[in-house]
């Protein structure tokens, strides 16, 4: 598996679109800009900006973990092939857009 550095992400597609019986996806043209997926992987820099005030200035507070489902900008992800059967995105953690609860 991967480990991503700097502010970055792995996430799992979720919603690719519609599926005919023949195993054809079809793209949800609606909506082609963004994506839901997991979270795989997470860099030790994801975090946020806020700090409480018992905390000291290195402290960090992580926003996402592992297995949390993100709503993402799909056009600025690049595409990993993760265990040789399934393929996983890299995404700077700017590119996320909000986290489904």
């Amino acid at each position: 598996m991967y480990e991503p550095l700097h502010e970055g992400v792995i996430v799992r597609l979720l919603e690719e679109g519609s599926k005919t019986e023949s195993g054809i996806v079809l793209p949800d043209s609606s909506d082609p800009m963004f994506a839901v997926g997991e979270v795989v992987e997470v860099s030790n820099k994801v975090a946020s900006k806020t700090r409480t005030p018992d905390m000291g200035d290195d402290e960090l507070v992580t926003v996402l973990k592992k297995g949390d489902k993100v709503v993402f900008a799909l056009y600025a992800t690049a595409k990993v092939r993760g265990n040789g059967i399934e393929d996983f995105l890299l995404v700077k953690f700017e590119d996320i857009l909000a986290k489904v609860k």
